[in-house]
């Protein structure tokens, strides 16, 4: 329901926070950054896409996902 809705979207933008203090000027693997942030791999990922389309990361593409590098903009 709506609460589950607003539920998620506080965790998904405490996570964004979490990776955005996490950025650094060194580009770093989405995994990496998760041990850090403290949340999921995969939605650690999908919060580095989100501030790389909005110019607060620097997203270099590897050889898949996994290999994807982000760096502070």
């Amino acid at each position: 329901g709506v609460e589950a809705g607003k539920a998620a979207a506080g965790a998904f933008l405490e996570l964004l926070q979490n990776v955005t203090s996490a950025l650094d000027e060194t580009p770093t693997a989405a995994a990496e950054l998760a041990a850090k942030a403290g949340g999921d791999a995969e939605d650690v990922y999908h919060c580095l896409v989100h501030l790389a389309a909005s110019g607060k990361a620097i997203q270099t593409l590897g050889a898949s996902a996994e290999a994807d590098l982000f760096a502070q903009a």
